[in-house]
């Protein structure tokens, strides 16, 4: 009697079986080497155990928004799990319906959707505290999902003149870099737990990894009814990369100075400030220069005068 074979239960055991596949075998040397790529970062996520029938087109999404700054290696990553599906569908090892094929890869901009402070004030009152706090520190300081996840208690300190900073390696480039302490995120750290090592951890004090932060962060944003109002953008954390640079650059800051505070080129900087309103910026300018109506003569309007 034929013994019947059973379909995988997770993402990890459907890639297992494709990697069996007699179609895996048959791709190309460089077509295995780039596909490896993808399936062995989702190894280190718990992604990985996600039973398949449990998958969604926002999950995978969430996932491949991780490389969103590095569009030709999303679309490898994305590719590779486009190949998967398409061989596990033809044989009932998935949903019917394709889940990968309905996600995007974002181009080559670099840049994802900027949040606007209402939006951060509005995650900051009404998300989860572990959530609340990789907001605050993803918008204080403009680093990635994983360098965020990466940030240490013991990696804060005061330069000579008694400013804070927290160093960072940036996964990556490399990139060894001190970004400040701005006040803002310096009144918060106080009232964060120092005893569980890293600045960002799960309920059960574990550390994150970048994938299942920006999978929590989807699921908060989807199932909170108070945050409904940033489900139409489908805000995510790599967003506030973006956030920073723009909030940085109204300030005053030269393109130079936001590349030293971010780690980014100053091109980059250019390229994530790009989606940033321009009638805000026009108002962030009036208020620090000073040449509101209300302040100074500069660019005033004359008053209408009544009609006789």
């Amino acid at each position: 009697m034929r013994r019947r074979r059973q379909s995988p239960k997770t993402l990890g055991g459907a890639i297992e079986l494709y990697r069996l596949s007699e179609k895996y075998q048959t791709l190309s040397h460089n077509t295995k080497i780039a596909y490896e790529y993808g399936y062995n970062i989702l190894r280190d996520t718990s992604l990985v155990d996600c039973p398949v029938l449990q998958l969604t087109t926002p999950i995978l999404q969430e996932f491949f928004d991780q490389f969103a700054d590095r569009p030709a290696t999303q679309k490898v990553v994305r590719t590779a799990f486009v190949s998967l599906e398409k061989w596990a569908i033809r044989r009932g090892h998935w949903s019917p319906y394709p889940i990968v094929r309905a996600t995007e890869a974002h181009g080559g901009t670099g840049a994802r959707e900027p949040w606007t402070e209402d939006e951060v004030q509005l995650t900051l009152t009404h998300a989860k505290p572990w959530l609340a706090r990789a907001v605050l520190l993803a918008r204080t300081t403009g680093q990635r999902v994983g360098d965020l996840c990466a940030m240490k208690w013991t990696d804060i300190n005061r330069d000579e003149d008694g400013y804070p900073r927290i160093a960072v390696i940036q996964q990556k480039t490399g990139l060894q870099l001190w970004v400040p302490i701005v006040s803002e995120l310096e009144a918060a750290l106080d009232q964060w737990d120092r005893s569980l090592g890293y600045l960002l951890t799960r309920p059960n004090g574990r550390p994150w990894d970048a994938a299942d932060l920006s999978r929590a962060w989807h699921k908060e944003r989807e199932n909170n009814p108070a945050l409904e109002p940033l489900r139409p953008k489908r805000l995510s954390l790599h967003g506030l990369r973006a956030s920073a640079v723009i909030e940085l650059r109204r300030a005053g800051w030269t393109d130079a100075e936001v590349s030293s505070f971010v780690g980014m080129s100053e091109q980059m900087v250019a390229r994530y400030a790009r989606k940033s309103s321009k009638w805000q910026n026009v108002r962030k300018a009036m208020k620090r220069t000073g040449t509101g109506a209300e302040q100074s003569n500069v660019f005033t309007i004359p008053k209408r005068q009544p009609s006789d």
